[in-house]
């Protein structure tokens, strides 16, 4: 019985120890609702797990033990870490989450002034008012307003993502219609290649056979040879490896000789050459020309006798004149004798004697006559001028008649459509339709089954003039700051951001990136734009699609925490 009563006596004991703990506990400062029995041990551990089992006067004790701060949740010991936050109960207001840093600091961030209360153990003066009535009143106005915002911005999302299942549902039927028709037309285009080499096989062996049929070049008579000599001199030192083929082009300013018999010496009539530019400098010498150029020696025929036999030609010429020269004088006299000079003379001097005794008379008549006829003659000449142009410009207009239909014609006649061009024609058609399968397939990546409620931004273009520059943003397309591209759509990266990449480079490099992230909002708009780090560039953008229904649970419920870098 004894034994009972003792054992009962220490469970009572140990049951209020433990209840004296867990009060203390929940009391702790800083510790977050929930995580109290973290605390409430004789000993604690680093809640990253470093380190070994520490006494629990080590919590709140203004001395930072854990790499996490995690021994330090009511006091700003352990500022610079982000892990273990102080938490502001706030009651009557938000609750809010502060970091290490901003705690003891002089400067009340709770409504409650929690914050400053380790302060205030030392410094009764540091201690903050509880102001959380009051802020509550302000911040309940504007949780409503943010409740009510939120529903309507849920239902465009809604709309938004309806549209949108809509809009992929139609792009995948067009896809698959898109792909179906892609292999006949692909076949055409083989079927049009293979007539399309036979053509071109065709052609090339005629052209081939053109050139074949093209007389060759000219080599030069057997031997002919350049050969090359210094000091500028034909019949200089030879420089045999500067020879070259008959046929070969010489640059002038080269010295030595037309070798037209191949023996290698420069005969006499064997053409030589100096380093003289003489003409066109660049114009280039060829030594089959000047061989074949040359004057070929005839012997002169000899007769039976060994004499020289004279052209007949020449003999004939003489002999002709000769017998000319003779009969020149016979003619010359018989000429004289068949002339009657007296009485043709006497007739001329008649008749000029009559007109000379008229003279006044035929010259009165003519002046008269010449100042009648002056007028009539200028209009006449303006007339036939006027005819000769009308008729001129008749004539133009007939020939131009008679040349429109021949040029209409000839227009109206089609041209004859190739295998080449039937072929260019099928690759213009595959390329076409493969680009509107790519691109229909960029629409689908870009509105995929989680980004659904973003819909709305396919083609759309949101602008925004941020300090000195104009930003534009074209879902799902390119980024632009004025005409400098920030970059190509790339991907969501999260459901709340995506990226931009690949745009204008930057001197001497990065090209030049847009990070963009999305807030809740009943709009679609840009709202900020910067430049974190060098061309990296952030844009924040309001959409509904950024809202969520366990954001509006949360603000209705009063289950709000304000986090270190959160507004209401």
């Amino acid at each position: 019985m004894a034994l009972r009563l003792r054992a009962l006596v220490v469970v009572v004991v140990a049951s209020r120890g433990l209840a004296l703990v867990n009060a203390l506990a929940s009391s702790l400062l800083g510790v977050e609702p929930g995580n109290e029995a973290t605390y409430g041990g004789s000993t604690f551990t680093c809640l990253d797990g470093s380190g070994s089992a520490l006494p629990a006067s080590v919590i709140n004790d203004e001395a930072c033990d854990c790499a996490d701060g995690s021994d330090e949740p009511g006091t700003g010991a352990c500022a610079g870490q982000d892990s273990t936050l102080f938490f502001c109960k706030n009651t009557g207001s938000i609750p809010r989450r502060l970091y290490a840093s901003r705690v003891g600091d002089g400067v009340c961030d709770c409504c409650d002034g929690s914050d400053e209360a380790s302060l205030a153990t030392r410094h009764p003066s540091a201690k903050c008012a509880d102001r959380c009535t009051e802020e509550g009143a302000v911040e309940n106005l504007a949780r409503e307003q943010k409740v009510e915002m939120l529903r309507r911005a849920l239902k465009k999302k809604e709309a938004i993502r309806n549209d949108g299942t809509a809009a992929r549902t139609t792009m995948l039927a067009d896809m698959e219609s898109l792909k179906s028709e892609l292999t006949p037309i692909e076949t055409a285009l083989e079927a049009a290649k293979a007539l399309a080499d036979e053509e071109r096989k065709v052609e090339a062996d005629r052209k081939a056979a053109e050139e074949a049929a093209k007389p060759k070049p000219k080599s030069g008579p057997e031997g002919c040879m350049w050969r090359q000599t210094s000091g500028c001199v034909a019949d200089g030192e030879r420089e045999a490896s500067n020879d070259k083929a008959c046929s070969e082009g010489i640059p002038k300013g080269n010295s030595g000789f037309c070798d037209c018999n191949g023996d290698g010496v420069k005969g006499d009539e064997e053409v030589g050459y100096t380093c003289e530019l003489d003409g066109d400098s660049t114009e280039l010498r060829q030594c089959v020309e000047v061989c074949e150029a040359a004057p070929k020696e005839d012997s002169p025929k000899e007769d039976a006798a060994g004499e020289e036999e004279k052209p007949q030609a020449e003999e004939k010429v003489t002999s002709e004149y000769a017998k000319w020269m003779d009969d020149s004088e016979k003619v010359q006299a018989k000429k004289e004798d068949d002339a009657e000079p007296a009485k043709a003379e006497e007739k001329v001097t008649s008749e000029y004697a009559k007109w000379m005794d008229d003279s006044e008379k035929v010259q009165a008549v003519e002046g008269e006559k010449k100042a009648d006829d002056a007028g009539a003659a200028d209009a006449e000449e303006g007339n036939d001028a006027a005819l000769d142009a009308s008729g001129e410009e008749a004539e133009e207009k007939g020939t131009n008649d008679e040349e429109e239909p021949e040029k209409e014609a000839e227009s109206s006649v089609p041209k004859e459509e190739t295998a080449v061009d039937k072929e260019t024609a099928a690759q213009t058609k595959v390329t076409a339709h493969k680009e509107k399968i790519e691109e229909l397939q960029g629409s689908l990546d870009s509105i995929t089954a989680e980004s659904l409620g973003y819909a709305s931004l396919r083609d759309n273009k949101l602008t925004k003039q941020v300090a000195e520059h104009m930003y534009s943003i074209e879902f799902f397309k390119t980024a632009h700051q004025e005409s400098v591209s920030l970059g190509s759509w790339s991907k969501w990266t999260g459901p709340r951001t995506a990226v931009f990449d690949d745009g204008t480079m930057c001197w001497g490099g990065p090209a030049r990136k847009l990070n963009v992230h999305f807030v809740c909002g009943e709009t679609e708009q840009i709202l900020d734009v910067f430049e974190p780090s060098r061309c990296v560039y952030q844009a924040t953008v309001e959409h509904p699609g950024a809202c969520d229904q366990e954001d509006l649970d949360i603000l209705v419920q009063g289950k709000q925490v304000v986090g270190p870098r959160d507004e209401l």
